[in-house]
């Protein structure tokens, strides 16, 4: 398994319940990558990490999340960079990866965060937690046991 940099921590068990339709949360944490522009992805580029850390669950059945990395040049983040397509709640169990992609080039601006969206049913989520974080390379899940496992 992969050395995590507590810093490049966008959500360490974040927790998504209240989260209405049509609402959303941002992780926890915002990194400021220090400057006004700069060009993450020559030569080796970092990785976006999001993985389920516990399930989705709420009182409906066609819940559906979409999951967002956006960049911004104050902390209130906003220009959207990428984001899924709607990921029903069903699917969203402990241990999914949602995405696990390099960062484009040249789309980074000072700030960068995560945005966990409620898109579609009429209930608010019970449980549900989300981790993500920025690494060197796409992260594997070999080696890796859940908690209920130990």
């Amino acid at each position: 398994m992969a050395i995590l940099d507590k810093k490049l921590e966008l959500s360490d068990a974040q927790s998504i319940t209240g989260v209405t339709c049509g609402a959303s949360v941002d992780s926890t944490n915002v990194i400021d990558i220090g400057g006004t522009y700069i060009p993450i992805g020559p030569g080796t580029p970092l990785y976006l990490n999001i993985r389920i850390n516990t399930a989705f669950v709420s009182g409906g059945t066609d819940t559906t999340w979409r999951f967002k990395f956006e960049t911004g040049s104050g902390t209130t983040l906003g220009t959207v960079i990428y984001e899924t397509d709607a990921i029903a709640e069903a699917t969203l169990v402990a241990g999914y990866w949602v995405v696990r992609m390099p960062i484009p080039y040249n789309t980074i601006a000072k700030y960068i965060g995560c945005n966990y969206e409620n898109v579609s049913g009429d209930e608010v989520c019970d449980t549900g937690k989300v981790d993500a974080w920025i690494s060197l390379d796409a992260q594997s899940t070999l080696g890796y046991l859940y908690s209920d496992e130990v």
